[in-house]
């Protein structure tokens, strides 16, 4: 554990590293900047790239906490930065290629607070992920947690998710965070919810994907969805349904109903596919590349999960309407 006045030494030493991914468990805005300010000078000092993504007024009370030291840090607003976890993955990794070689250092916050709760799973495998995806960058982050506002559960997986954590004054390091172990069973292995009675249902002919496409058109459209959003849909939905019929097994059923502001689009099989917990995540070198397909249908809905046990593999697509 290491002293808060004492992290500047920390962060030092994080520049000698690849990537220093570090989650700070805030109570306050003045513990917060207790910790961000000096590690953003500190990085300045270093002569590293250094940007900040807050929501705006708390962009405000950084800028004016560091004084003269703002001119030189890029400022974001993380209500428009974080909105979907796999475009801002893929986004992340270009801009520190862009960067390469010079260091990076980045402070995130309120990232949960800019987003839907129903979405937070989905945020809490994008920052597991990036142990892996950027594990070769020159970067050091800083992701910040309110616990004063965050439930209980939601501090305990931004733990499971970042190699340090930083509360109040100490600064612990967390063993096994690079493994899928509690993070996969978290997020990755839970049932997913059935499908409500009233959900409408079709079997898919594997020679017929027209009808398919025509299912989900009526569907979406019962529901008032735009245009382009429905575009989105309809190839997501192909692909899934293409996927199952090429590496699945018959019967094939495809289900939607909506719920709250979102139309959900379920496929099942009865093949036994099983996926690494986080296949389609990272963008990928070609459309040959495993895992191609699955990366553009979740670039192009909000939420996606895969399950798959003894009686089949199910997808559940989540899109706003």
């Amino acid at each position: 554990m290491t002293e808060t006045s004492g992290l500047a030494a920390e962060w030092a030493m994080a520049g000698e590293r690849a990537l220093s991914h570090n989650a700070l468990l805030y109570k306050d805005t003045e513990e917060f900047l207790s910790v961000a300010v000096p590690f953003v000078r500190a990085g300045l000092e270093a002569g590293d790239a250094v940007a900040v993504y807050l929501t705006e007024a708390s962009l405000e009370t950084m800028r004016e906490a560091l004084g003269s030291d703002a001119s030189s840090v890029q400022f974001a607003d993380s209500a428009n930065a974080y909105t979907h976890p796999v475009r801002t993955l893929s986004a992340s990794v270009a801009f520190i290629n862009a960067l390469a070689p010079r260091r990076m250092r980045v402070v995130a916050g309120e990232i949960l607070e800019s987003n839907p709760r129903r979405s937070w799973p989905e945020w809490f495998r994008f920052e597991w992920f990036c142990n892996t995806a950027v594990k070769d960058a020159r970067l050091t982050t800083l992701c910040c947690y309110n616990r004063s506002f965050l439930p209980p559960e939601a501090v305990e997986y931004a733990r499971q998710t970042h190699p340090a954590t930083l509360t109040g004054n100490e600064r612990t390091e967390n063993p096994g965070v690079t493994g899928t172990g509690s993070v996969s069973t978290a997020f990755g292995r839970q049932p997913l919810p059935s499908s409500p009675q009233t959900a409408a249902s079709m079997h898919v002919d594997p020679a017929d994907l027209h009808t398919v496409r025509n299912f989900i058109a009526d569907q979406a459209r019962r529901y008032g969805m735009a245009p382009g959003p429905l575009q989105d849909l309809l190839v997501a939905v192909t692909e899934v349904v293409t996927n199952a019929i090429r590496h699945g097994t018959s019967p094939i059923t495809l289900r939607s109903w909506s719920g709250e502001s979102d139309l959900f689009c379920e496929i099942v099989d009865s093949g036994d596919w099983r996926p690494d917990d986080f296949i389609g995540w990272m963008p990928p070198q070609s459309a040959s590349e495993p895992g191609f397909g699955l990366w553009g249908v979740r670039m192009l809905c909000d939420i996606v999960e895969v399950r798959s046990a003894a009686e089949g593999t199910k997808v559940l697509l989540r899109h706003p309407l």
